[in-house]
């Protein structure tokens, strides 16, 4: 039996304000196969089958597969704790402009990230913010002196922008607009999340970045 992940599916469709039934019908699968998925007698579920549910109950494919495995106790990767008890998040992927672009100088472009509330907090009045200051990424030479190799040139359209309020769970885009540096070169913009106070969400966290090459035309 896997009660935790069948309470879980029930709890997302309450959410959600759909049935079971409607679940199994944007799953694509039966609803008599869905009981026994969520009743833990399917004990190698496809992950074509995981993937339909995931997409039904508006979550990812990973964060579905964490909860219905959860029981069987393997452990789990170290999470660096949030300033908020129960508060994570997890980047899910680059929905725009992946790492290593080739771009053009002086060159306007959106980059949109995908990212999932993945605790126990619903996020309301958060934003991210621009830290490219606290950062720099360099080389230690023989002497001991850093030697920076990469430097945040990316020109951001705005300092700070508003993260969609969402539930446990739900996986939300934010986009923002950056302008390429003049000249030739690797550089990137890193921005973290803070709460409705300001303070830093998840301090441990590196954040979310966006890394470009610009090459001359």
């Amino acid at each position: 039996m896997r009660k935790y992940f069948e309470q879980y599916v029930r709890a997302r469709c309450r959410t959600l304000r759909i049935s079971i039934s409607e679940l199994a019908l944007r799953a694509g699968t039966s609803r008599e196969h869905l009981y026994r998925l969520m009743r833990g007698e399917v004990f190698n579920p496809s992950l074509q089958t995981m993937h339909g549910l995931a997409s039904g109950l508006n979550v990812s494919t990973l964060y579905l597969l964490r909860h219905y495995f959860e029981e069987l106790n393997l452990g789990g990767g170290i999470e660096l704790p949030g300033r908020h008890e129960g508060d994570q998040e997890s980047f899910v992927h680059d929905v725009t402009i992946p790492d290593g672009t080739l771009l053009g100088p002086n060159q306007a472009f959106t980059k949109t990230w995908a990212i999932q509330n993945t605790g126990d907090l619903a996020w309301a009045g958060r934003r991210l913010v621009c830290v490219d200051e606290d950062y720099v990424l360099a080389k230690r030479q023989p002497c001991g002196k850093l030697l920076p190799v990469l430097d945040n040139q990316l020109l951001p359209g705005c300092r700070e922008t508003a993260v969609p309020d969402c539930l446990p769970g739900e996986v939300v885009e934010i986009s923002l607009q950056f302008t390429t540096p003049a000249l030739p070169c690797t550089t990137l913009s890193l921005w973290k999340m803070v709460d409705a106070e300001g303070q830093p969400c998840f301090p441990g966290n590196i954040g979310l970045w966006v890394k470009v090459r610009v090459v001359a035309l």
